[in-house]
């Protein structure tokens, strides 16, 4: 089992990811791979004053509390 941190999610999601990043993580099994929610809110939070934020690099949809306008809003007000 391996535990994904931020920064390996983060490069993820970068429009040229590290290659080595990518070849460690093509040579694991997709069952191996997790995260934490704590990584994923970690993720959230940096990508809420972006345009397209989190949710829109990856397509997914928002679900309950996890609303990133809010996030937006909130960081705006610090």
């Amino acid at each position: 089992m391996y535990l994904l941190d931020t920064n390996i999610l983060s490069e993820l999601v970068k429009k040229r990811p590290n290659p080595q990043v990518l070849s460690q993580l093509r040579s694991k099994a997709a069952l191996t791979l997790f995260t934490s929610c704590i990584c994923i809110m970690e993720l959230r939070f940096g990508s809420a004053l972006s345009e397209e934020g989190f949710d829109g690099i990856l397509g997914i949809k928002k679900a309950g509390n996890l609303d990133t306008s809010s996030d937006r809003q909130t960081l705006s007000q610090t």
